[in-house]
């Protein structure tokens, strides 16, 4: 490089120091191109393996993994990031898409392995560091180039929490480099908007049954707290018909329906707000360093003229239900010491340059389908509306009996509808052209527009 460009880097330096620092700008620039180039010339000559195989390892950072591949494989590599957990799954649970669910197990690699897919997976290193989770992902590419070669298509399939991991992963150009698509299941773009979410949940619960003791104070939890904790506190509330009027008073101030409140296919939606504001809370403070709640009271709710009589006839007095309803409003939640920049750093803020599919539940009990419409805005805002597909499933094939069960609860997908929506991302990256959402309603997908998310926050 001196050689070819040293008599123009001089004669800018005879210049000025400004002219100076823009060519070196432009040799370093030039530099990293040559470098980059050379190095994915390198690795597009590695063999690339016919031969079944799978190897698994520990990366510098303690995040175990495995890469299998099938036989012929096809060259396409499937990078699964999996969902919140309290644990670190064990080996053989790595590529369970139900880890730490109440369904039966579904190993990826089943679905994948007929269609000649590989699948790689970390196990983060910890249950629910994102860092963890984007930096082993992204290790773990790496180590797939070193030891076989450069896959033909690289895509991110990514469940619930694994969502946000992917989010972040694709707003970075040196992390996305190793990828070519991203397939979103049931996936948070935001860790502060779910908090407030839940936040507002535990004040609307405090408001009508007293906020349990055992869980600490509303917005700062105990650290020791487990599922069964959350579980045993609400389930007998849940179940007790004379709390009919308060139940409903939450469900309302939370704005969601009978059936997605009450009749979810596996835990209920109290369930999952209250294990949100504790459990979970507790989890993404450690791991943050401080509240990821973006900030207090972001709900500010109206009931309507037909709720407030409807309530009446459950047993409100319509002043004591207005007194409860302000209380809830002017609830005050005084978070830990913690940046703004921080917060959002838990927070999809630019949609990147990988094509995206997203697949979710209209009747999700734990991401709100409102939080999908945040998502649109952010393609939307700056122009990448067409790097972004958002697919609804409502029912679902539970156990392959070829009966379908409404999908009211969390990442309720049957395995033919991943592979559906995973085979539209094979096909946009081949041909460039974004999928048509015209996915077959009879496989359970359904067309859905989801209740704008400035509804529910005040920013």
């Amino acid at each position: 490089i001196n050689a070819e460009y040293g008599g123009e880097i001089h004669s800018a330096m005879k210049n000025n120091q400004l002219t100076f620092l823009k060519a070196m700008s432009k040799q370093l620039k030039i530099t990293h191109v040559l470098v980059f180039f050379i190095w994915s010339i390198s690795q597009s000559l590695g063999v690339c393996p016919t031969d079944p195989v799978t190897v698994d390892g520990t990366f510098d950072d303690g995040a175990n993994w495995t890469i299998s591949i099938p036989e012929n494989w096809n060259g396409v590599m499937v990078y699964y990031i999996r969902g919140f957990s309290t644990e670190i799954p064990p080996k053989e649970e790595i590529f369970n898409y139900n880890f730490g669910s109440f369904f039966d197990t579904l190993d990826l690699r089943d679905i994948l392995e007929d269609e000649r897919i590989g699948i790689a997976a970390t196990d983060w290193g910890s249950p629910a560091n994102v860092r963890s989770g984007i930096s082993s992902t992204v290790k773990l590419a790496k180590e797939v180039i070193r030891r076989f070669c450069r896959p033909e298509q690289s895509i991110i399939l990514a469940k619930s929490l694994g969502g946000l991991v992917a989010y972040l992963i694709s707003q970075n150009p040196y992390n996305s480099q190793f990828f070519d698509g991203i397939v979103i299941t049931c996936g948070i773009p935001s860790l502060p908007k779910i908090t407030d979410l839940s936040l507002n949940v535990a004040f609307a619960y405090d408001a009508v049954f007293g906020w349990p003791a055992q869980f600490g104070p509303i917005g700062n939890p105990f650290s020791n707290l487990t599922f069964y904790d959350t579980y045993n506190a609400t389930l007998p509330i849940f179940i007790d018909l004379e709390n009919g009027k308060n139940l409903e008073f939450i469900r309302l101030y939370f704005q969601i329906s009978f059936s997605e409140f009450y009749f979810s296919t596996d835990l209920p939606t109290l369930f999952y707000a209250t294990y949100a504001a504790t459990v979970a809370t507790a989890v993404f403070e450690q791991y943050a360093g401080g509240t990821i709640s973006s900030s207090a009271n972001l709900q500010d709710v109206t009931f309507s003229p037909q709720s407030l009589e409807y309530l009446e006839t459950l047993g409100w007095n319509r002043s004591e239900l207005l007194e409860k309803l302000a209380e809830v409003n002017n609830a005050v939640f005084i978070p830990q010491c913690q940046s703004r920049s921080k917060v959002l750093a838990y927070e999809i803020r630019s949609p990147g340059n990988l094509p995206t599919i997203t697949l979710h539940n209209p009747q999700d009990t734990f991401v709100p389908s409102t939080l999908l419409s945040f998502t649109a805005d952010v393609y939307r805002q700056r122009g990448k509306e067409n790097q972004l597909l958002q697919v609804w499933v409502s029912s679902f094939d539970q156990v392959g009996s070829g009966n379908f069960t409404d999908a009211v609860g969390h990442c309720l997908f049957d395995p033919n509808q991943i592979l559906t929506v995973l085979q539209a991302m094979i096909n946009w990256i081949n041909s460039g052209v974004k999928p048509v959402n015209n996915f077959p309603p009879n496989s359970g997908f359904t067309s859905f527009e989801p209740v704008s998310w400035r509804q529910y926050f005040k920013e």
